[in-house]
């Protein structure tokens, strides 16, 4: 969760930023309208299913150790494109909202790739008594 959080929190601030320094030249609607599907849906994903198991709830023991990793990875290299996504779209030749977009090629199937991991990391529990295997 720490990770989503410190990241999605850098993006936004980015954004924030970006938006008022006039970076999208009038687009700025269409701007947000990209960054949003790109990173609202598994950053509350993960906001969500981490308050349905907190530690001491009725939904957690312990998780698999090997699903970590493998979660926290894919979500540091989907932050890390978002982030290089605009952080570079300045120095494109193209507007920065085409720039923008042309980043989807890459961050739809990243954001795909990280979800899948997050949801089976999530969704895999041991239940409590049960052998860690």
């Amino acid at each position: 969760m720490t990770t989503w959080l410190i990241g999605g929190g850098i993006i936004i601030l980015l954004f924030i930023v970006q938006t008022q320094l006039g970076a999208f030249s009038g687009d700025e609607a269409k701007a947000w309208e990209w960054l949003s599907p790109n990173l609202f849906p598994t950053l509350t994903l993960v906001l969500g299913v981490t308050q349905l198991t907190k530690p001491g709830s009725a939904h957690v023991s312990k998780r698999r150790p090997p699903l970590f990793l493998p979660s926290l990875l894919t979500s540091i290299l989907f932050l890390a494109a978002l982030i290089l996504s605009i952080l570079l779209q300045p120095f494109t030749n193209k507007k920065p909202i085409e720039a923008l977009y042309q980043a989807n090629v890459w961050l739809g199937p990243l954001q795909g790739f990280v979800s899948s991991t997050l949801g089976v990391f999530f969704a895999r529990e041991i239940p409590k008594g049960a052998s860690n295997y």
